[in-house]
């Protein structure tokens, strides 16, 4: 797949590499592993646990992860570098999608046809994936909107499959896209009856995220009078 792979001979050398890119602000951390923004550039490191150790909890072959090398996409960060000990994937280096928009405001703050036009952009790079035949996983824990983009992360589980999964990824995506907007209705809105029944069909996003936008802007109204 001609992946760019740094190799280390130990957990030593990797240590030194660590120290150089100044792995100080934790982004997340996951059952796999956990996640740091690089302060010389800029850049987010997914680090596996027990990488030192000779047998990991995790463990990826590095020929059969898909690079951004492989698939251009705009709202999946895919690996740009694997880093490997004796061949085994300890870590690897994406963009930084930053964080979910909704951890640190309110959906009375967030431009709502913004997610919408994000949406069918993710979308565009579902198709791009299943037209390759990329089954994508796990997305409902790593999807994130950042207040302008929906961006898929964590992807070293994507794997090649014989058909084209289009309708299964689109269905893990419409799946993660509903969990971040009731989680963040659940949060910050007190839903009446009516609420309720409004919201009570699975529609198609645009139409889900068009009567969030109107609850939004009637409980606004109510609490400005």
């Amino acid at each position: 797949m001609g992946n760019n792979i740094i190799r280390f001979n130990d957990s030593i050398e990797f240590d030194e590499f660590r120290k150089e890119k100044n792995l100080g602000i934790r982004l997340g951390a996951g059952t796999e592993g956990e996640c740091f923004l690089s302060g010389s550039d800029g850049f987010a490191y997914k680090i596996f646990y027990n990488y030192h150790e000779k047998f990991m909890r995790t463990m990826y072959y590095v020929d059969e992860v898909i690079t951004a090398k492989d698939i251009e996409l705009k709202n999946f960060f895919l690996p740009e570098e694997l880093y490997t000990i004796k061949n085994r994937l300890i870590a690897y280096k994406n963009k930084n999608a930053g964080f979910n928009i909704f951890d640190s405001r309110s959906i009375y703050e967030v431009d709502l046809d913004r997610m919408v036009r994000s949406y069918y952009d993710i979308l565009g790079d579902v198709e791009k994936l299943s037209g390759e035949n990329i089954k994508i996983y796990d997305l409902m824990r790593n999807l994130i909107f950042n207040g302008k983009d929906f961006i898929g992360i964590d992807t070293c589980s994507y794997t090649r499959v014989g058909d084209n999964p289009f309708k299964y990824n689109k269905f893990c995506l419409e799946m993660a896209v509903k969990d971040i907007i009731y989680s963040s209705i659940d949060k910050d809105i007190v839903l009446d009856h009516d609420d309720i029944l409004e919201l009570k069909d699975n529609e198609d996003i645009e139409v889900l995220v068009k009567k969030v936008s109107k609850m939004v802007k009637r409980k606004k109204k109510k609490m400005n009078c």
